[in-house]
């Protein structure tokens, strides 16, 4: 089955993996959660996902977590998806979400995932509250640019949290030396990236949420806000809290697009 598109120079043995929830509340006694972990190889290629109800959800200022059970069943399903779709185990995984890692999630996560010699667990959100301006440097002075910050530049703030512009002005696809924002206005968010755990360094980090960042294969724009891996956690495992007959299963991404 033909891809629309891929990712080049990640490395091969690399594994990438979102973690997306939805919530019905229509349910009279609780909360129903539908979890879903979608695999990524280092091409970017959405390969295999898995829908599957939460059994203990754990609630930390109204956001969903995983307890060490479900932690623990979602690290081994990250590797078994991968061995699903290539036959060989990663040598190394990287866990996305948008929720902070509490302890009994990391403890869970790695534990499930004992065997692989090298697991990152990441942070990913958008960060309203800041914005910065691009300025040009004209006759020794400063002037503001007519054009937002530029996609790919990353602010580290420590080293395990940083700030990436994952939106923001890129090359020009139609005029050779011009420049293109996507959407056209408006002044863009960065994402704040916080390494909970794992040895990689946050530039290894970052380069990897910007490949990722236009990997939507249900897009025909440049790139999207958030890396694919968190995009599509959380689109079909909204969509799937309504479709219960694929829960427990994995599938081949492209048949849902």
């Amino acid at each position: 089955m033909r891809t629309p598109w891929v990712l080049k120079n990640l490395d091969k043995t690399t594994a990438f993996a979102g973690i997306g929830y939805s919530i019905d509340s229509t349910e009279d006694q609780s909360h129903i959660i539908m979890g879903c972990s979608h695999i990524y190889n280092s091409r970017g290629e959405g390969l295999r996902y898995r829908l599957a109800k939460v059994d203990k959800p754990i609630f930390r200022n109204k956001r969903p977590h995983l307890s060490y059970n479900d932690a623990y069943q979602f690290g081994i399903s990250t590797a078994q998806l991968f061995v699903e779709a290539t036959n060989e185990p990663p040598k190394r995984v990287v866990i996305h979400k948008r929720t902070f890692f509490t302890e009994e999630e990391k403890t869970g996560i790695l534990d499930g995932l004992r065997n692989i010699p090298v697991v990152d667990l990441i942070e990913i959100n958008i960060e309203d509250d800041l914005r910065f301006i691009n300025s040009l440097r004209k006759q020794d002075k400063l002037e503001i640019d007519l054009y937002p910050v530029a996609r790919g530049i990353c602010i580290e703030i420590n080293s395990y949290t940083g700030l990436l512009y994952t939106h923001g002005t890129t090359p020009s696809i139609k005029s050779q030396g011009g420049k293109d924002f996507m959407g056209g206005r408006g002044i863009p968010a960065p994402l704040v990236i916080k390494k909970h755990y794992g040895p990689s360094s946050l530039e290894t980090i970052a380069t990897e949420i910007l490949s990722l960042s236009k990997m939507n294969w249900n897009s025909a724009s440049l790139y999207s806000k958030l890396p694919a891996t968190i995009q599509s956690s959380n689109d079909i495992a909204r969509i799937g809290s309504m479709l219960s007959r694929f829960s427990g299963k994995s599938y081949d991404y492209r048949l849902f697009i």
